[in-house]
């Protein structure tokens, strides 16, 4: 079985049948972060948390001593190998309620693909 890291435009496109901008993992890394956290604190009740630094920030969820986001659950070093900028930025606890995050109009498309791989990937943020 693939990673969630492992898998293809192509592979998403072809198991959950979508054309939006959330048709990659990557868009939930780069861009729909937010989204992803939702989904996580929803299904998993974990708090989330952001980075931010200047005008780069990144959403995730902590659960004991793992950062979990679309990659699935890592250690601090590597979660933080994607977002270098942020290695030394101020961690703050967010409530990332559903009203905020919907000022983002694509909103409903990243959520469906978000629950979607969430489903199909339990055992890795679970």
């Amino acid at each position: 079985m693939l990673t969630p890291r492992q898998i293809s435009k192509e592979q998403l496109k072809e198991n959950f049948d979508l054309d939006n901008p959330y048709d990659t993992l990557e868009s939930f890394l780069h861009g729909g972060c937010e989204i992803f956290a939702y989904v996580l604190h929803i299904n998993f009740d974990y708090p989330i948390f952001c980075l931010k630094k200047g005008v780069s920030y990144h959403f995730y969820c902590r659960y004991e001593d793992l950062y979990i986001d679309v990659r699935g659950k890592m250690v601090f070093t590597e979660f933080i190998k994607e977002f270098p900028e942020l290695r030394y930025a101020q961690e703050e606890m967010v409530d990332l309620g559903i009203e905020k995050i919907k000022k983002n109009e694509k909103f409903y498309l990243g959520l469906g693909v978000a629950d979607q791989i969430l489903d199909q990937y339990t055992d890795y943020y679970s």
